[in-house]
């Protein structure tokens, strides 16, 4: 059950680091490693991505 509530948010919510970060670790706990894996690395690139846009943000309101 768990494992389809968290398919299902990440369905819903793609975009969702914490999302995908929850169901690899749920993934990890079954000891499906690959299917892990793969859900760890997007939840990186996801937050890595809005890391570097709210760095962008924070720059373009700090004033010189």
């Amino acid at each position: 059950e768990a494992q389809t509530i968290l398919n299902r948010a990440v369905e819903l919510d793609p975009d969702s680091g914490q999302a995908h970060f929850q169901l690899a670790q749920l993934l990890h706990r079954q000891g499906k490693t690959a299917e892990s894996n793969e859900q760890f690395a997007l939840a990186r690139k996801i937050e890595k991505e809005r890391s570097a846009e709210g760095a962008v943000k924070l720059r373009l309101l700090t004033p010189n």
